[in-house]
């Protein structure tokens, strides 16, 4: 799966102003397996994914950084390089412009201890089971965080790629999700905890040094 997907199928698949939030899951896409980690902290996010990447967004100024931890190096963008790799991640004729259409489904499953029922969302070519905790604990800080993502910068740019997680009954513990009839990723909540993060976690590592994205050579006239 390429990266920017997975980026912005956070936004989809699984944020806090009063509390931080850290959040583990399981996800699986075009034959990568991935523990991911996610952490909020008002308007940042950094997802973790396996130990040799990490990515830090800022949901005020739009900013993303990523940092290559075998290397001790990270790459900046800013929101002018976002557009372009927000238009590279989408389709033309994507979809997802479309409003979800939400649908339960009745069906139970007991997911980390927590009394799930599934839905179906359906939006455009995009499918998705989601299975929903209804009296999950954090859920209300969970909306928070994300409508602090959704309406910042980010959200912004690409508002057909965005959920309204408000419109979900409960905490999405687990989804599959499908694009045209394959597919082409799946996610499962392991934990949710809200605890004071560190501040320094939304930051390089003072030893770490940047690197800039290749750029193709300019082509002769």
């Amino acid at each position: 799966m390429c990266f920017s997907r997975i980026v912005f199928l956070l936004f989809f698949s699984t944020g806090l102003l009063r509390a931080d939030l850290l959040i583990k899951q399981d996800v699986e896409g075009m034959g990568q397996q991935m523990s991911m980690t996610l952490k909020t902290k008002g308007p940042l996010l950094r997802v973790d994914l396996n130990p040799q990447m990490s990515v830090i967004l800022d949901g005020t100024t739009g900013d993303m950084k990523t940092l290559m931890h075998d290397q001790k190096m990270f790459m900046s963008m800013n929101m002018e390089s976002m557009k372009g790799m927000i238009a590279s991640a989408m389709d033309s004729k994507d979809a997802t412009a479309q409003k979800p259409v939400i649908k339960a489904l009745g069906n139970k499953e007991k997911i980390n201890g927590y009394d799930t029922e599934e839905y179906l969302i359906t939006q455009g070519d995009i499918i998705s089971h989601v299975w929903i905790a209804k009296d999950f604990p954090h859920y209300d800080a969970f909306v928070k965080a994300m409508e602090t993502l959704r309406k910042g910068p980010i959200g912004q740019m690409s508002p057909q790629m965005q959920m309204d997680m408000s419109q979900l009954p409960g905490m999405p513990l687990k989804s599959i999700v499908s694009i045209n009839g394959k597919t082409t990723g799946t996610s499962l909540v392991r934990s949710v905890e809200e605890k004071e993060l560190d501040a320094a976690d939304f930051l390089p590592p003072a030893d770490y040094k940047t690197f800039s994205m290749p750029t193709a050579p300019a082509s002769n006239p």
